[in-house]
């Protein structure tokens, strides 16, 4: 297993350039236009489940909504992550207490990235493991998860 290592991840929260709105028709007017991209960019498809998060009600006393903080530093994970690759689609399952857990599985190969709400005193972790082989993982930061997405799709 990987040392713990103590990082700051508000580089995760630096401002980023946004889609450009396109033009709308009278078609389009009033809809959401990255919604009509998302059956057509698996990117744009993850980003808005993503999003979903946001607005998802609690339940039974579990914090099913992440919060917009939590909410901004997965966005980034993505975002820097599939800039120059489109990786396998992952699963996103709130964590019940305000963070989101995100999951990738391919060829047995599973990663696993923990983005924990801001209220939680442990940090961001990801963790990987081989077919038949045993868990690994560290505190994420964006070369990790680079590295271990390229190892997922290797």
């Amino acid at each position: 297993m990987s040392a713990v290592l103590n990082i700051d991840p508000s580089w995760a929260l630096r401002p980023r350039p946004r889609l450009a709105e396109l033009p709308k028709s009278d078609a389009t007017r009033g809809k959401s236009t990255v919604s009509g991209f998302a059956s057509i960019n698996p990117f744009i498809a993850l980003l808005e489940r993503l999003d979903a998060f946001l607005v998802i009600e609690n339940y039974n006393g579990f914090t099913l909504r992440i919060d917009p903080e939590t909410h901004a530093r997965a966005r980034r994970y993505f975002e820097d992550a599939y800039e120059a690759v489109i990786y396998p689609v992952p699963e996103l399952t709130p964590d019940g207490e305000g963070g989101i857990d995100i999951e990738w599985e391919t060829r047995g190969r599973h990663l696993a990235l923990n983005v924990r709400s801001r209220e939680a005193t442990q940090p961001d972790f990801i963790s990987w493991r081989e077919p038949e082989g045993r868990y690994e993982g560290d505190v994420v930061t964006q070369e990790l998860l680079n590295d271990r997405l390229r190892w997922l799709s290797r």
